[in-house]
């Protein structure tokens, strides 16, 4: 049976897997059509690029950590209850943007809510594995 704590891996394992990819191999493009970034497209050799690139393997890393999650029973508890501390994180980084007076618009009003989400989902797996 599907619990509230394999929904919770496999909803964080979809997210960081997707962010992951794109962030991996396409973050000028990543930045320019999710984001709604308007600053110049990104070349590899940039820092911005390499830095996107490197928080996409951040985000690979946890996606292996949801497969372990989903497939080590005894690993589920403690994954989650990481992986809901990194979305609370990612969600007061969003918030504390925001306060500080990066560009509002859908998805950076978008981004905390998500991130939320995430982390109160973890956290309801978490607590019932």
């Amino acid at each position: 049976m599907i619990g509230i704590s394999q929904i919770a891996a496999g909803a964080n394992l979809a997210t960081f897997s997707i962010y992951g990819t794109a962030l991996l191999f396409g973050p000028a493009k990543l930045m320019k059509e999710v984001i709604k970034s308007e600053s110049p497209m990104w070349k590899f050799a940039e820092l911005p690029y390499a830095i996107a690139q490197y928080l996409g393997a951040v985000y690979m890393s946890q996606a292996l950590r949801m497969v372990r999650a989903l497939t080590t029973a005894t690993l589920l508890k403690s994954d989650l209850l990481g992986v809901c501390i990194i979305q609370l994180f990612l969600c007061l980084t969003s918030l504390a943007r925001l306060a500080g007076g990066a560009n509002r618009n859908a998805v950076t009003y978008s981004l905390p809510v998500g991130q939320g989400f995430m982390a109160a989902l973890s956290y309801l797996g978490y607590a019932a594995a």
